[in-house]
């Protein structure tokens, strides 16, 4: 996903993780990421995006690489931490 590399900064997660992991049938309507408190995403709400903020501490807690549809490799939350 090209919005990974726009927004390195952010993870993805809620309905967007749980999509990538296989966990829903359908494809969310709009891409949610969470991004470290202190980080402003206005460019990323500009493009459509849900943001969700987290405190920086935790915000890599739960991260992992997986492959969306297309083949990239993206970061996102694990089922623990989405759920």
């Amino acid at each position: 996903m090209r919005t990974q590399h726009r927004f390195a900064r952010g993870i993805f997660s809620h309905d967007t993780a749980l999509y990538l992991l296989g966990l829903s049938d359908s494809a969310p309507e709009s891409l949610t990421m969470a991004f470290p408190r202190g980080y402003n995403p206005s460019s990323a709400k500009k493009s459509g995006i849900i943001t969700k903020s987290s405190p920086a501490e935790l915000h890599e807690l739960g991260c992992i690489e997986l492959s969306t549809p297309y083949g990239n490799i993206v970061r996102a939350y694990n089922v623990e931490r989405t759920l």
